[in-house]
């Protein structure tokens, strides 16, 4: 999701490489290093995501912290049916690593050559790796890593391109930037681009796609409203929380189960899952908030936690004891 509108985000691409480059180099979490994904709650606000949870439907999460060895933030980004992670770290020194941890603990750097930095944001089955780096000009491209080899993904004739999401198949999605700032959904079949736009939007963004060809995301309309976008055969619908202010950054795995992000009326960040055509309110219980990334197919979740200093830890985990819990009001 976004934490500025698309004319800001435009106006910000305009800067120039000494801008970009900074920010990146200081491991900000802004607009452009982070490709335009919001951490913490940022559909349009500033704040960490809110642990309070005002409904009445509560999936609590038994969680545990997954951190890369001596990092000082970590963030899972995804997880596969394996239990296999993806997702990003900052080291002491203040750069950021793509790292891929295997279900047995084995911690790897994924790490573009020649990049400054490198975002882990999605793996498939095979653990075949989708995310995005930063070159040294400072320009954002995608990147594909299967079997120890990275392939550079970039939509022809654009400023920008993100992997965010690829399925078993090598199917990837994401985000582009085109010559006019514009921003796009995308797929990847069989090394050819198609853009994905949701009907009248201003922007699209593609978070995740199955083994079918469902695709969930997000796209701005023309009133500035952001909303979640649900895609199949070929066909649109929009996703919205109830009496949210704004619906984001969702993903869809094979169940059909779309996880997203919702916001209150004050900006506070609140995350769903929506099953069988009823939301839910996903709580990290424990944390001072927290930001859920991912859920896959076997129903474990992956995303960031805040502890009581500030601290970003990476987690992984399951809704305790497998089902609901009913919250008096």
């Amino acid at each position: 999701m976004k934490n500025l509108s698309r004319v800001a985000r435009v106006a910000a691409l305009s800067l120039g490489f000494f801008f970009v480059f900074t920010l990146v180099a200081s491991a900000q979490r802004g607009l452009i290093a982070q490709e335009g994904r919001l951490t913490g709650g940022q559909l349009h606000r500033n704040r960490r995501p809110d642990s309070m949870v005002p409904a009445t439907n509560v999936l609590t999460l038994n969680f545990q912290t997954l951190d890369y060895p001596g990092a000082s933030s970590t963030e899972v980004r995804g997880v596969n049916d394996r239990g296999d992670t993806v997702g990003v770290f900052d080291d002491s020194a203040g750069s950021q690593h793509g790292f891929f941890r295997n279900g047995r603990g084995a911690f790897e750097v994924v790490s573009v050559p020649r990049a400054i930095s490198t975002r882990a944001n999605k793996l498939n089955n095979e653990q075949t790796i989708v995310g995005a780096y930063t070159d040294r000009g400072g320009t954002i491209h995608g990147f594909l890593l299967s079997d120890k080899k990275f392939t550079s993904l970039d939509f022809p004739r654009s400023l920008q391109t993100v992997g965010r999401g690829i399925n078993d198949l090598g199917e990837v999605v994401g985000r582009v930037i085109d010559q006019n700032g514009l921003e796009h959904g995308y797929v990847w079949r069989n090394g050819i681009f198609t853009k994905v736009d949701f009907p009248d939007a201003v922007s699209t963004d593609a978070y995740s796609i199955t083994n079918l060809g469902d695709m969930s995301g997000d796209y701005e309309d023309a009133g500035g409203g952001i909303h979640c976008f649900f895609l199949h055969l070929g066909k649109f619908s929009s996703v919205d929380y109830p009496g949210a202010s704004a619906t984001g950054g969702c993903s869809v795995n094979e169940r059909k189960e779309i996880l997203g992000e919702w916001d209150d009326a004050d900006g506070n960040a609140h995350y769903f899952l929506l099953r069988n055509g009823k939301f839910h309110n996903i709580e990290v219980a424990g944390t001072s908030g927290a930001v859920v990334e991912f859920m896959n197919d076997v129903g474990q979740f992956c995303g960031e936690y805040f502890d009581s200093e500030g601290s970003e830890h990476g987690f992984i985990g399951y809704v305790e004891n497998g089902h609901e819990e009913k919250i008096e009001q």
